[in-house]
């Protein structure tokens, strides 16, 4: 067997044992827990704000009786009691009712129901709210868009900054040695990769798709194919650079690879359908510019937090 088969058979074995360590039960569970929304406004404004929340999903309605409590004006004295129970409160601003024992960051007002996406720009914005995400976009369509981006820019950064930390780690050889030695012992793309593979897991959640190794095993074989297809482009791109100068287009490489995976994914989980090579190689290339501006932003905060530790030191 020639040495790049070696090495792509040991790679492949490294990051199946890091996709077995992952467990898509506890993303079930976390995307699984009961989020109530209550709704206040006309009854007709109520009405239209369901069904800007629902979409055209019939899943979510059927869920709809214990996920939501629409409340018409004028509100009832029961209507309190319901409240209270509700994780988030869309009110509309023409209800000039008081909302006692609800504190003020469960309440969010909207003018009509077509403005509803800024207000779930808002509720997901709102840091007590971080544990519904899942939960909201899993049971309600509306939030799926935005939570979708925040779980693909959240696992894209923090592979950019798990390659930046362990490149400099071989740099700087204090703070970051840890990371440093874990990429060295299991190989960045085995990170990286499962890394993916978790983002997987959570998207598949927030479209309410069925979790399990078997469920997502289609979309795992996407992100192993493009993990070797970005390798190769790194490859291209990166050169061995003297103190670190190679750091930032790495990084901006493995922010671009996730992101790319990650939205083809979103995309099929959307419309049922896959991407073609070149539309994922667009969408690489366009996130490779926001990946760029991440990594010089990362590599330049890691280095003034090793100068201060040198000027302490």
């Amino acid at each position: 067997m020639p040495i790049n088969a070696h090495a792509s058979a040991r790679v492949l074995s490294q990051v199946w044992k890091a996709f077995k360590q992952l467990n898509p039960g506890n993303v079930s569970v976390e995307a699984g827990r009961l989020v109530r929304i209550g709704i206040i406004g006309s009854s007709d404004i109520v009405q239209d704000a369901t069904a800007c929340l629902l979409k055209e999903d019939v899943a979510a309605y059927d869920r709809a009786s214990d996920a939501l409590i629409l409340l018409p004006t004028p509100l009832q004295p029961a209507a309190h009691d319901l409240l209270k129970n509700c994780d988030i409160v869309l009110k509309w601003s023409g209800c000039k009712e008081a909302l006692p024992g609800i504190t003020a960051n469960r309440i969010f007002e909207f003018t009509a129901p077509r403005d509803l996406d800024a207000t779930i720009i808002d509720v997901l914005r709102t840091p007590d709210l971080k544990y519904a995400h899942l939960p909201l976009a899993r049971a309600f369509p509306a939030f799926r868009p935005e939570v979708q981006v925040q779980i693909i820019q959240n696992v894209s950064v923090e592979n950019a900054i798990f390659v930046t930390s362990t490149s400099l780690g071989n740099v700087i050889p204090n703070p970051l040695q840890p990371l440093a030695s874990l990429a060295e012992s299991v190989g960045d793309m085995v990170v990286l990769t499962a890394n993916q593979f978790r983002m997987v897991f959570r998207l598949a959640a927030a479209w309410d798709r069925r979790l399990g190794y078997k469920e997502q095993m289609p979309e795992m074989l996407t992100v192993l194919g493009a993990a070797f297809g970005w390798r190769s482009i790194a490859r291209e791109l990166v050169g061995m650079i003297p103190m670190g100068g190679g750091i930032a287009p790495k990084a901006a490489i493995a922010f671009a690879g996730t992101w790319a995976v990650g939205d083809a994914i979103a995309h099929y989980y959307k419309t049922g359908r896959k991407l073609s090579r070149e539309e994922m190689r667009q969408r690489f290339d366009s996130a490779l510019v926001k990946g760029k501006a991440t990594a010089e932003d990362l590599v330049e905060k890691v280095r003034q937090t090793y100068n201060k530790h040198i000027k302490r030191g």
